[in-house]
């Protein structure tokens, strides 16, 4: 895969992924209170959820709104902390530590602890056709502690924290049937999904960070663009 071109779609995702978030975090005025319900038109469907080997340009808003990462990226293209709340490298940033949250849960209420991120890391690592895998693959070994998680690297990154930033922590026991009701680590989890049709999220009571804004958000693929255009008008 060509680095320039990777760098360079991650930057316009990214990019698209935070001004999506900040746009649906935005307060409302008391008139629009008794209505933050959004309706999200596309004229291409959302295939499938798991962000770790996105197949589709629509799946990216998801990767926020949905999964947590060890750090996030801010409007201003830094990095803020996530689910990891600090981290550290050795000097020659080959060893890095991150501290993690206590008493994170996924939106099913299991624990979303140094365990889980370690297989979501596993299951990136292992997965070929991830486009994230590049992202972290001179990782060596992964060590886990009660609140940390350890990465040796096999050669030198100083920029391995805005790395991880893309590896979204799914509940990676859940692969095998992914589509039906992901275990999310976001602000929002799934209600209901139909392949290519439409996606409907509502907010996850369990997750750690601000909670959502909206009381839904609907994803519905439409006929063709002049269809989206007008009901996202409507």
């Amino acid at each position: 895969m060509n680095i320039d071109r990777l760098t360079s779609k991650k930057a316009v995702a990214a990019g698209v992924a935070v001004a999506l978030v900040f746009t649906l975090s935005m307060s409302f005025v008391p008139s629009q209170a008794k209505s933050r319900n959004l309706i999200y038109g596309s004229a291409a469907g959302i295939p499938q959820l798991n962000p770790i080997i996105l197949t589709s340009a629509t799946e990216m808003p998801l990767t926020t709104l949905l999964w947590a990462g060890l750090t996030s990226r801010n409007k201003s293209g830094g990095l803020d902390p996530d689910l990891a709340t600090s981290w550290s490298a050795n000097p020659r940033a080959t060893k890095w530590t991150f501290t993690l949250r206590s008493g994170a849960k996924f939106s099913d209420g299991s624990p979303l602890n140094s365990k889980a991120v370690k297989a979501a890391f596993d299951f990136t690592l292992q997965t070929p056709v991830s486009q994230w895998k590049i992202e972290i693959d001179m990782i060596d070994r992964i060590r886990t502690t009660k609140k940390t998680i350890k990465f040796a690297l096999k050669t030198p990154n100083a920029v391995f924290s805005e790395a991880v930033a893309d590896i979204r922590i799914i509940k990676a026991s859940e692969v095998d049937d992914f589509n039906k009701n992901p275990s999310t680590s976001g602000p929002y989890k799934v209600a209901a999904f139909t392949p290519n049709v439409s996606l409907n999220l509502v907010p996850n009571s369990n997750y750690y960070g601000t909670k959502a804004k909206l009381s839904g958000i609907d994803f519905t693929k439409l006929g063709d663009a002049t269809a989206a255009v007008n009901a996202l008008r409507a």
